[in-house]
């Protein structure tokens, strides 16, 4: 009887999620095979409708953030200018992106 208490307590009060990971909205998954070739990209993003703050007004249609998932927490200093949110983050952060300079 106890231990069901305190069982329900712990999940009431959030403390059986795990604590290296949140939920956040991610806009996009990139999709790789076993040996690191890429797939696909996948927008995860939704069209949502906002009503209009006037009876007259249209509503807008806007896409959302993503769809949430759960992510490692950040580690480390996030004011490095290195630093990265493991497997979550920008596409200039997450993949070895480069941008060649153009000639004049």
């Amino acid at each position: 009887m106890i231990l069901r208490r305190l069982y329900e307590l712990a999940e009431r009060e959030g403390m059986l999620a795990d604590p290296a990971f949140e939920r956040m909205p991610v806009a996009f998954t990139i999709v790789v095979d076993r040996k690191g070739k890429l797939l696909s990209i996948e927008d995860n993003r939704r069209e949502v409708e906002i009503p209009a703050k006037s009876a007259k007004g249209r509503p807008k249609k806007v896409l959302n953030r993503g769809i949430p998932l759960a992510v490692p927490r950040p580690h480390g200093n996030t004011a490095n200018k290195g630093f990265a949110c493991l497997f979550c983050d920008t596409l200039e952060r997450v993949l070895p992106v480069t941008t060649e300079a153009k000639s004049a």
